[in-house]
């Protein structure tokens, strides 16, 4: 059995699952959503922990600062949240969501994945695993067009036409 909870941004007020029509107000709902975010953030937090590789990974990339996984966990699953501006761990743990990369990368997605769908209604936890998926590939999309910049831009005394296929695949 699974709990629905609805999820929303605070900025945004996006909904994940359907509004509710309980004659609760906005604000409350709002309040509702937002304890519902805070407490998947715990769980996820919680079942990274409990997971060996995972509780090592996470620990290493947050420099043992377990609330800055907090914070980036929350910052990926905000329905509002968009890739600019996220830290550079929330973007190193959203490509372990989200990448099949590594074996951090294959443990992790469908971990994160099964916990979603344990936790919340199946609609919301697939709207929610397309949320994080959008704000993947986004922020690939604009890592790669940088990158791009950064090997077609000139530097000094040089043109387009002289950047060599070593500076291409650097």
């Amino acid at each position: 059995m699974y709990m629905q909870q609805d999820i929303v941004s605070s900025d945004s007020v996006i909904l994940i699952s359907e509004p509710k029509h309980d004659g609760q107000s906005a604000g409350a709902h709002l309040a509702d959503a937002e304890t519902a975010l805070d407490d998947l953030v715990f769980t996820l937090t919680a079942s990274f922990r409990r997971h060996p590789h995972l509780n090592n990974v996470l620990t290493h990339i947050s420099g043992g600062q377990w609330p800055g996984v907090e914070r980036a966990l929350r910052a990926i699953l905000d329905p509002g949240s968009r890739h600019v501006g996220m830290s550079p761990l929330a973007l190193n743990i959203l490509d372990l969501m989200c990448a099949d990369r590594g074996i951090t990368g294959r443990i992790l997605k469908p971990f994160f994945r099964g916990i979603l769908f344990l936790k919340l209604a199946p609609p919301t936890a697939q709207r929610l695993i397309s949320h994080v998926d959008n704000l993947f590939e986004d922020s690939t999309r604009a890592s790669l067009s940088a990158g791009s910049e950064e090997v077609t831009s000139e530097q000094p005394g040089e043109s387009t036409a002289d950047i060599s296929v070593s500076r291409l695949t650097a």
